[in-house]
């Protein structure tokens, strides 16, 4: 009896000890992980010094502009807006170009020039080679040439020619001479839309 006393206690004891999980243990799964202190503040310290001015403004966005950049960019978009409003002062091309004949047939030339751009869609290289605001008539007479040949190489490369032919609405230029207005008093706005519907 005594042996079977002290078997059935053995068991008893090994039962409610398998049934009570150590101290230790159950102190460890009731408390949650917490970050430390010092790897979180150094963590925000890395996020602030990395995105942020001392003066708390973002350095950079996501597309790699700072607001310098972009408050530049919105004033460069205003200007231009600004000027697409504004007249095309045709009156003061051609300067170089003498009242009466001399004139008028440089007008024709840049006419000529410009209608043959919007035909083969190279409008915005008649606007580089500036021709109509050179100040002399050899510098004229060579800009001319040169886009002239460059606009018959087109044509002769088999490039796709528009039907577009010289009308008032059309025309480059419209001023009886230089320093006098002209019948148009369109905006640079309004004559890029046409070149554009074009």
């Amino acid at each position: 009896e005594e042996e079977e006393g002290e078997a059935y206690s053995w068991d008893h004891d090994s039962t409610a000890a398998a049934a009570s999980p150590p101290f230790a243990y159950t102190e460890q799964q009731s408390t949650p992980t917490q970050p430390d202190d010092d790897e979180a503040s150094n963590c925000d310290a890395n996020t602030n010094s990395n995105s942020w001015t001392p003066t708390n403004k973002r350095k950079r966005t996501s597309c790699g502009e700072t607001q310098q950049s972009t408050e530049t960019q919105s004033k460069r978009v205003r200007r231009e807006d600004t000027k697409l409003d504004r007249r095309r002062p045709t009156e003061n091309y051609l300067c170089w170009a003498a009242p009466g004949n001399e004139y008028d047939r440089a007008k024709q030339k840049i006419n000529e020039l410009y209608v043959m751009s919007m035909q083969f869609g190279v409008v915005e290289k008649f606007y580089e080679k500036k021709i109509h605001l050179q100040r002399g008539k050899r510098q004229f007479m060579k800009q001319e040439k040169e886009f002239r040949r460059f606009l018959v190489r087109r044509e002769d490369s088999g490039a796709i020619s528009l039907d577009v032919t010289e009308s008032v609405d059309i025309q480059f230029i419209d001023n009886p001479n230089h320093g006098e207005v002209g019948r148009s008093r369109e905006t640079y706005r309004s004559r890029r839309t046409k070149e554009e519907i074009i």
